[in-house]
Formats: C-alpha cells, structure tokens, sequence
C-alpha cells in the first residue's frame, strides 16, 4: 500500500513526490475493507496520472474508515502537487486528527502552511513533528527556517545547530544559521556559518554577499572584494555586489587608482540605466571623475 510522503522532498517554494510503503493489518472490518479497496484504487489512479480519480478514491476512503490515515495523506499530497493548498491543509489536519503521533501529517501540514507564508499556524505544525521524531534532523530544519521567517533568531539558532548537529542541513539552513548569528552579534560563527553554505552551494548569491558585507563592516577588504565579485558573477544583475566590490577594492588599495578606477567604471558599464542604481550610479561617477581627476587626467 502506497502512501505519498511531501515531508522528503518540499521546499519553500516547490514540491515533489516521494513514494512510500504503509503496512495494513491483516484483520479488517467490511468499512476497513472498502476503504483500503478505494485508498489502493487511488494509489493505482495516481500512478497513472489521473489525478482527479485518485481524489474521489482517496475520498471514499477517508469516507469508509475515519481512523484511517494514510488517505488523507495522500489526498493532501495530490492537492499540493495540484496547489490546492487550502484543500491540502485540510486533507493533512484531518490526517493528524486520525493519527496524532504521525510526524509525516504534522510535518506536510507545516510546510502547506509555510508555502502560503503563513509561518504562526505552521510553528506548531512543525514543533509537533519535532516532537514526534526528536532525530528527524529534516524537521529540525523546516522548523527552524519558520523561525527565521518570524525573525526569532534564538529558537532558529539552536534549532539549526541541533538539525546540523544530526547530520541534516543545506546551505539555505546554513545561510539561515549565519543570518541568525548576524542577529546576535556572533559575528565569528556568523562566518563559519556563511563559509559552510557556500562550501555547499558556491553559486549561491546571497552567502557570498554577506560574508562580503561582513568583511566589509570589518574593514577587511581584500577578503569583502573576492566575495562581492563571486557575487556580481553569480548574479550579474546585482547592482549592490558590483557596487561594494568596487567600495571594497578602493579601500584595499587607494594607492591603487588604475584597479579603483576600473572596479568604478566596470560598475557603472553594467548598471548605469538601471533606475534601481540611479543613486549609486551618480555617486559613482563622481567618483570615477575624482579618480580621473587625481591621476591627472581629463574626465568624460
């Protein structure tokens, strides 16, 4: 028998399916007989591809035995890949009332939750699944990203560290980690934190910004410079990067007027029509005039 487990492969944004097996018991009353027979006609409709059958199956079942709740998974796991979410909550919730202790139900019911940004009503959803499996380090991780989104960066902290602690983690929990530190005035962990989700994930923008932004405010600006270039080349439309990376080579080096001078007008060749830059891209060119200025030149 074939249960749809969302828990394994959701994100914040997306979610896939994972098949899983559930046991039956071998004695069963008639309506316990009706509801496997439709729950596995269900399974079977899903399999291939028809998912509006797959929901009335998944209904009549749910219908048929109340204290089964392996359909009620299921029907919320074809909602969401279907983005009925109010459906899929309704689906996950009725599968915690019929199975209290199943962590999967209060864990899909958090992350339906968590995708409709409603991240008060998903915190005990994903406390409950916690609770129920302490080792489940995914769980940890889900629930501390809520946290972050609640900007309680305590409970994120050590929930984070616990899940990291299991074995469990990618480099948005770490990113996250990194910003709750930030949060608290760790500042070393804060890095250790930001260096660990890039060592997962280099390509990813927003570690290299602020480790860059950290160095930055540490006045460390060779170390600023190479994460605001990683960042511009990841993101080349990220204004900001190319801007402090430009801030950050000049303060390295003033001396230096030719690599200043050319961080300044790479800036303003990438971004100089875009409205979003229209302070910055004023700023900089006065700059690139002063530069010009000082080594004697004749400005354009």
């Amino acid at each position: 028998m074939t249960r749809m487990n969302l828990t394994k492969t959701l994100s914040a944004v997306a979610a896939g399916l994972v098949i899983g097996w559930a046991a039956t018991a071998p004695t069963v009353s008639a309506d316990e007989a009706k509801a496997k027979e439709a729950f596995n006609a269900g399974v079977v409709a899903m399999q291939a591809g028809n998912s509006d059958e797959a929901i009335l199956n998944f209904q009549l079942a749910m219908t048929e035995d109340p204290k089964f709740a392996d359909p009620a998974m299921n029907l919320g796991a074809v909602l969401f890949e279907k983005k009925d979410y109010q459906g899929a909550l309704n689906a996950f919730k009725s599968a915690t009332e019929r199975d209290p202790k199943l962590a999967d139900a209060w864990a899909n019911l958090g992350q339906t939750h968590y995708v409709l940004k409603q991240f008060v009503e998903a915190t005990p959803a994903f406390q409950k699944a916690a609770e129920l499996a302490p080792d489940n380090a995914d769980y940890l991780i889900r629930l501390g990203k809520v946290y972050n989104q609640r900007s309680m960066g305590a409970e994120a902290t050590s929930t984070f560290e616990k899940a990291h602690q299991l074995g469990g983690g990618d480099h948005l929990s770490w990113f996250y980690l990194g910003q709750a530190y930030e949060a608290q005035n760790k500042t070393p962990e804060a890095i250790a934190a930001y260096q660990k989700s890039i060592a997962m994930k280099d390509d990813f923008y927003s570690a290299h910004s602020s480790l860059g932004s950290i160095y930055l405010a540490q006045e460390k600006y060779g170390p600023a410079a190479s994460e605001f270039k990683r960042a511009a080349q990841i993101d080349p439309q990220a204004y900001k990067a190319s801007y402090n990376y430009a801030i950050a080579v000049q303060s390295d080096d003033p001396e230096n007027l030719d690599a200043a001078l050319a961080a300044w007008e790479s800036f303003l060749a990438a971004h100089k029509n875009n409205p979003k830059a229209a302070k910055l891209v004023t700023g900089a060119k006065e700059t690139v005039k002063a530069l010009k200025d000082a080594k004697g030149g004749t400005p354009q």
